[in-house]
């Protein structure tokens, strides 16, 4: 990620010396999503607003990022929400916040699908952020329910396939396979996370490095879901190490709740002392 980080800003400084245009808007974003990706949120924001500032100027008509600028922003959006509840210690007050954020994505997301109606590949990553959004409100607001994840997930994946883009499709497979953990469809999330890793592990380029550790991360809390708690101690390491070496630091936070909630199954019983 730190090569990748590089390789983003060069195209963003070449992209200032140019007329602006789509392109700045889309090298921008992806500069963000990739500050996003190694845990630089306060800087990946300030980049996504000047890539949203700048989609502004060149079509005030539409002034919201759309397209795979839209996902990007809208994956920070979620990163930075489940950052800024984690902090709050989960009061009432930070999930009803928290729920308020969780809105603006799912509103978000379901502006950039109707303007890319014509762009199937990016309607089928606006609707991945929906499934998402949805699989989150669940987990905390009991008027939402996990069922109605399922839907825009599976035109995700439907979409991501029939776009040909393979190494996007494990995002979506992981989500569903979150949303079936979630569900207690043990069994279907282990095909989608076997399927995700099976995709990943055929390139090693960066993208797909990140997709291995995801899928480590999802297999360790399905794991932990199924009380085979060795098992997702061994992924949990396994995946803390990829994303030491990738500095994968978005995922810093997920791995500790994983190692806090792994903690009392690995304790050795007063028996065994």
């Amino acid at each position: 990620l730190p090569q990748a980080r590089v390789y983003s800003q060069r195209s963003v400084q070449y992209a200032a010396d140019q007329p602006a245009d789509e392109r700045t808007v889309y090298f921008l974003a992806r500069h963000g999503d990739i500050l996003q990706l190694i845990g630089e949120m306060d800087e990946a924001e300030a980049i996504l607003q000047r890539a949203e500032a700048l989609n502004a100027q060149l079509d005030p008509a539409h002034p919201q990022l759309h397209g795979v600028p839209s996902f990007w922003i809208c994956d920070w959006m979620l990163a930075q929400a489940e950052r800024l509840l984690a902090a709050s210690g989960r009061t009432p007050e930070a999930i009803a916040t928290y729920c308020q954020r969780l809105d603006e994505v799912q509103r978000r997301a379901m502006t950039a699908a109707a303007h890319d109606l014509d762009d199937p590949f990016a309607v089928s990553l606006h609707q991945l952020c929906i499934g998402r959004t949805m699989i989150l409100q669940a987990l905390v607001d009991p008027h939402h329910r996990l069922a109605d994840a399922a839907e825009p997930l599976d035109r995700c994946i439907n979409g991501l396939r029939q776009s040909g883009r393979q190494h996007w499709l494990p995002r979506g497979l992981l989500a569903r396979a979150a949303l079936r953990r979630e569900s207690g469809w043990l069994v279907e999330a282990q095909a989608d996370i076997a399927e995700a890793l099976e995709i990943a592990q055929q390139q090693r380029i960066t993208p797909m490095q990140l997709h291995i550790a995801d899928c480590l991360i999802e297999q360790a809390r399905l794991d932990l879901a199924g009380r085979r708690f060795a098992a997702a101690s061994a992924r949990c390491r396994d995946a803390r190490t990829l994303v030491g070496r990738m500095q994968y630091h978005s995922r810093d936070r997920l791995l500790a709740r994983l190692k806090s909630e792994l903690s009392p199954w690995l304790q050795p019983q007063s028996g065994d002392r």
